[in-house]
């Protein structure tokens, strides 16, 4: 399942995989049961820090606490 990514110097950020080509990646990340998420800027730093990590373009966050 290949997929191709636009190279760096583009400003979309459009995908294309299995000949469909679409606006990116989108993921929902729901999380429980660790420590530390009553900490919300913490929380929102690691998933920053993750998104960097591998490459990634963080085009918004929404952070909820409980």
């Amino acid at each position: 399942m290949p997929t191709t990514f636009p190279p760096p110097d583009r400003l979309d950020h459009f995908v294309e995989r299995e000949g469909v080509r679409f606006a990116g990646m989108h993921l929902l990340v729901d999380l429980w049961g660790g420590h530390g998420f009553d900490d919300l800027d913490l929380t929102e730093q690691a998933l920053t820090d993750a998104v960097r990590a591998c490459g990634a373009t963080l085009l918004h966050s929404h952070l909820q606490a409980v």
